[in-house]
């Protein structure tokens, strides 16, 4: 398969794009799915794979990027993650102390 640099260089800024989009909503208290981002770095991946001749500074930057971007992302879901289930301790503690408990 044959691709352009800039091609890739699209499809990482696609995913970059996703990658903020899942970020914001994080933030934001929304549901995150992550599906989308999965599909293409798959299809990125298998791209970048099957196309050796690319060579590309940029394209090498954009990827190192990329993968700062995911880095970030994962620490977020991580401490989002560890929030809620401390969230849902302290309200089983709180339910439990207060006799609200479903027992």
């Amino acid at each position: 398969m044959n691709i352009s640099a800039q091609a890739l260089l699209q499809q990482i800024s696609e995913i970059m794009a996703l990658i903020s989009d899942a970020r914001m909503a994080l933030k934001d208290g929304r549901v995150v799915d992550l599906v989308e981002v999965q599909g293409q770095v798959t299809d990125l991946c298998s791209t970048i794979h099957n196309s050796p001749e690319v060579e590309n500074t940029e394209l090498a930057s954009s990827i190192s990027t990329l993968v700062e971007h995911f880095d970030a992302l994962g620490q977020e879901l991580t401490d989002h993650h560890k929030n809620l289930s401390e969230e849902i301790i302290r309200k089983a503690a709180f339910d439990t102390d207060s006799g609200h408990g479903n027992n």
